[in-house]
């Protein structure tokens, strides 16, 4: 059973990544939960002629990293009057954010979701679906159309699904 007590957020600074901090917030607090908001630096692609290298040391990356998770925390904060921890990592998204929950003991990953559909998603994948299928403990996908939908309701958390029913873990 799913507690929402220590809760791993993954973000992105994407609208949906937003609607999952709501979502985490609204569950956390609830509960009296604790929350740690991770920013996965990726490796990327430097093309020197025919050669191809992997960089995950991307300045610009990890500023924006550093600027996400500062606005997550000062969202939980002022509006939540909640205290995130705060992981900037560098790797594979979905093993990064596997490992870490791990790491910290996390009962619950609560992640955005773009909603792609189609070629989109064929081409450029689903992290939220790669990370249910690769994580151990209980994903949240939120949508961002659905994030104030996620609330704790007489001490039982209700989580929206894309469907519109919701999830209940008591």
């Amino acid at each position: 059973m799913t507690h929402f007590s220590n809760i791993l957020l993954a973000l992105d600074g994407s609208a949906p990544s937003d609607a999952a901090l709501e979502a985490a917030c609204s569950l956390a607090r609830g509960r009296g939960g604790r929350i740690t908001a991770v920013y996965v630096c990726e490796p990327r692609p430097h093309l020197h002629g025919r050669h191809v290298d992997w960089y995950s040391d991307d300045d610009a990356a990890h500023r924006e990293g550093i600027a996400v998770l500062r606005r997550a925390s000062e969202t939980a904060s002022r509006d939540y009057r909640l205290t995130i921890e705060t992981n900037r990592l560098d790797g594979q998204i979905v093993p990064e954010i596997v490992a870490h929950a791990q790491r910290i003991g996390a009962d619950t990953i609560v992640i955005g979701s773009h909603g792609r559909g189609g070629l989109e998603r064929v081409l450029l994948g689903s992290v939220a679906e790669a990370l249910m299928r690769a994580s151990r403990v209980p994903v949240l996908v939120v949508h961002a159309a659905n994030a104030s939908r996620a609330v704790e309701k007489d001490g039982i958390a209700l989580a929206a699904t894309p469907h519109g029913d919701a999830l209940q873990h008591g």
